[in-house]
């Protein structure tokens, strides 16, 4: 995956990449403290949906196909009237 944010006022170009095996693995290790933090926000804010372990799963497995499916496929790109620009590239 490939962040690209430019700036045109500032003269800022920022460009990062990261490799799609580390954002999954990051999601399974962190599966279990965002389930504890989502179950203590509903808890608090009394809100009707409760985060289940399986919703990082079909992530974890949308961003695999992505990958697959759709290599090159740009999930953000905005570009604003100033000349700022942000892209997010699979």
């Amino acid at each position: 995956m490939r962040i690209t944010v430019k700036s045109k006022e500032d003269n800022f170009n920022m460009n990062i990449i990261i490799p799609l095996g580390a954002i999954t693995t990051l999601l399974r290790v962190s599966k279990p403290f965002i389930k504890r933090y989502y179950d203590k926000e509903i808890k608090i804010s009394k809100v009707n949906y409760t985060f289940k372990s399986d919703d990082i799963d079909v992530i974890i497995e949308g961003l695999k196909y992505l990958k697959k499916e759709h290599k090159g496929l740009y999930l953000v790109d905005i570009e604003s009237e100033n000349g700022d620009i942000v892209k997010i590239k699979i």
